[in-house]
């Protein structure tokens, strides 16, 4: 068995010019969206909206104005214990273009094999669709 916690999401390279309204999947479920928070990440802070990094293991986005606290944040929400097989963790971006309705971007997938002995802290980066992003969890074998 294994557990991922995660731990930040940073934003390298945006694929939109108005930034990316990224989410997480794991195992073909979304675990976690910029849009809950009315945010969208952009690896230039130009505009109050945006951020470049979330912190999932201390509840707190960075924006132009600097770290902020992310309210109601539990970051147990984004530990998964108890994982017995493989599991995919994928980035995706939604778009709101006029010519493409609610059309989603593959940025890229990771696959955290359940009978590698690697453990500790793991760094991704998801980097397809002129898009660039780091993700960083600690995966834990028991």
């Amino acid at each position: 068995m294994h557990t991922i916690k995660l731990l930040s999401l940073k934003c390298v390279e945006a694929q939109a010019f108005r930034g990316d309204e990224v989410y997480l999947k794991l195992n073909g479920e979304t675990i976690w969206a910029i849009q809950n928070y009315k945010r969208c990440m952009k690896n230039k802070l130009t505009k109050p909206h945006f951020i470049d990094e979330f912190d999932f293991a201390n509840g707190r986005m960075k924006s132009r104005a600097g770290w902020e606290e992310v309210p109601g944040h539990n970051p147990n929400d984004y530990v998964f214990n108890d994982l017995t097989e493989s599991v995919k963790l994928e980035l995706w971006d939604h778009e709101h273009a006029l010519f493409l309705p609610d059309h989603e971007d593959f940025l890229g997938a990771n696959i955290v094999p359940q009978t590698d002995d690697e453990e500790g802290t793991v760094v991704v980066m998801f980097s397809l669709n002129a898009a660039c992003y780091r993700l960083t969890y600690e995966l834990i074998r028991s």
